[in-house]
């Protein structure tokens, strides 16, 4: 009895020991190569008109404002956002934006508990060694995550209001008054869908917390040193406050480009770490301002490439490919029709003397050597 069976999976017959041969190897040609990179050019580039199509008018604007010393009280600001190629139909979303502000370092990462965050109760939960408080009770989530917490508030205190001013670009000799209207920042629908409707990630303690969902968007660290989250939205509902008998869509939006449409922030300055800005935008199928703008930007940039190494095949072809003028086979310098595409030099090394005599006398009489 063999030591191994035929049929067995170590077996004589198995993929272990026999090769499986694949039938069909594709042998891509440089015609179908070429073809490929001027398909993949256009697409690219249809792609980037796209989105630079979107981008331009996609409405953006980004203020700055100072950053209080630690330790010092809190502070009230007004701060104004220029909004360009402002869409009352789309959904105006705030970002707060920060520079040298470090969420990727690896002690900061680890600083929470995820047995805390998942519990029913603060007080309940034991807290890991990246939490460790001296062995205190706390009623919040522990870890450094949590304590540099975004604490900045945009809006009015009382109201959560910010003021939105339109100005009319009209010359005319009769322009319409400027507007004023106010606003509130819904602040409820910025995070992640499964951070707060599941239980996976966040228990009943967390997501009693008043800011939960905040606290949710700053919790999912960045990783790099600057970046945006969200703070808040203007629905599509919310931005139709601002139509009125003087001011349409379109006439809002003219205003716009030209700088009439500013929106003021009331800030609430206390949060004193690193450089910090507002980003208002609107979303296009391509994401938001920058995105649509650098996926345009590498659009463009990989269909060139793709183009240029295509358009350099085909020279290469047309100057040097078996269509070309300067191609010579061999079978071309032994004008000889065969039934098969052995070479003369072949038959003459591997066929009889009657056929190397057969060879020597046709070379002869056609004055090839």
């Amino acid at each position: 009895m063999p030591l191994l069976s035929v049929n067995s999976w170590f077996g004589t017959k198995s993929p272990f020991f026999t090769q499986n041969m694949r039938h069909c190897v594709p042998n891509p040609g440089v015609i179908l190569i070429m073809s490929l990179l001027f398909t993949g050019s256009i697409i690219f580039l249809i792609i980037s008109a796209i989105a630079f199509s979107f981008n331009s008018a996609q409405a953006y604007g980004i203020a700055h404002y100072s950053t209080p010393s630690s330790g010092a009280s809190s502070q009230t600001e007004p701060v104004t956002v220029t909004l360009e190629r402002f869409n009352v139909e789309k959904p105006l979303y705030v970002y707060y934006h920060l520079q040298d502000f470090h969420q990727n370092v690896r002690f900061y990462v680890s600083s929470f508990s995820r047995k805390q965050l998942q519990s029913d109760s603060f007080k309940a939960a034991g807290l890991n060694k990246d939490c460790n408080k001296g062995g205190t009770v706390v009623d919040e989530p522990c870890g450094l995550i949590y304590q540099s917490l975004f604490n900045d508030t945009l809006a009015s205190t009382t109201t959560n209001e910010v003021t939105f001013y339109i100005t009319s670009t009209d010359t005319s000799a009769n322009p319409s008054q400027p507007i004023k209207v106010q606003l509130p920042i819904n602040t409820t629908g910025i995070a992640w869908k499964e951070d707060i409707k599941s239980t996976r990630m966040y228990g009943k303690a967390f997501q009693a917390l008043p800011n939960s969902e905040a606290v949710a968007v700053w919790m999912r660290t960045a990783p790099l040193s600057t970046f945006d989250k969200l703070y808040g939205r203007f629905t599509a509902e919310q931005l139709k406050a601002l139509v009125t008998d003087s001011y349409t869509a379109e006439t809002i939006y003219d205003a716009s480009k030209a700088g009439g449409v500013t929106v003021e922030f009331s800030v609430t300055n206390n949060f004193p770490y690193g450089k910090k800005s507002i980003v208002l935008q609107q979303m296009t199928v391509f994401g938001g301002y920058y995105e649509t703008r650098n996926l345009a930007i590498l659009s463009i940039i990989l269909g060139c490439v793709m183009f240029i190494c295509g358009l350099t095949l085909l020279i290469i072809f047309l100057e040097r490919g078996p269509r070309s003028a300067k191609y010579k086979t061999v079978l071309e310098q032994y004008p000889i029709v065969t039934n098969s595409s052995i070479l003369l030099s072949e038959l003459e090394r591997m066929g009889d003397e009657k056929v190397r005599r057969t060879i020597r006398q046709v070379k002869a009489e056609m004055g090839l050597k």
